[in-house]
């Protein structure tokens, strides 16, 4: 019972489009989520990926999540202020970010200075 199953000359074409389509889907999403999260910053200045390498500085003054207590994202206190270079979660229960991403310039009013900065 060697049977061969029939495809129709349109069988070919749509598998091809149906297996190239989730890696498409993939690096859209990629680059929907991450692109503009990271691409811009603080005053215009890029943020590429940790402290060493650049990032976006913020006094200790600014009531940005990079300065808060709370905030879970990289970055690296320096003589009063901070090097921030990511998205951070909010691990602060009264914002209602709470749990969320935030980039290191977004101010909430229930801001707490990190103890970091002195």
């Amino acid at each position: 019972m060697n049977d061969k199953i029939q495809t129709s000359p349109i069988d070919s074409p749509r598998r091809r489009f149906v297996g190239s389509g989730a890696a498409a889907v993939a690096a859209v999403m990629t680059a929907a989520v991450s692109g503009p999260a990271l691409a811009t910053g603080h005053a215009g200045h890029g943020m590429p990926g940790s402290p060493e390498a650049g990032g976006v500085r913020f006094t200790g003054s600014e009531k940005a999540c990079a300065t808060c207590v709370f905030w879970g994202g990289s970055r690296k206190a320096e003589k009063g202020s901070v090097l921030a270079s990511s998205l951070g979660t909010c691990n602060n229960p009264a914002s209602p970010n709470f749990q969320k991403m935030t980039s290191p310039d977004h101010v909430m009013p229930q801001w707490v200075k990190w103890p970091a900065l002195g």
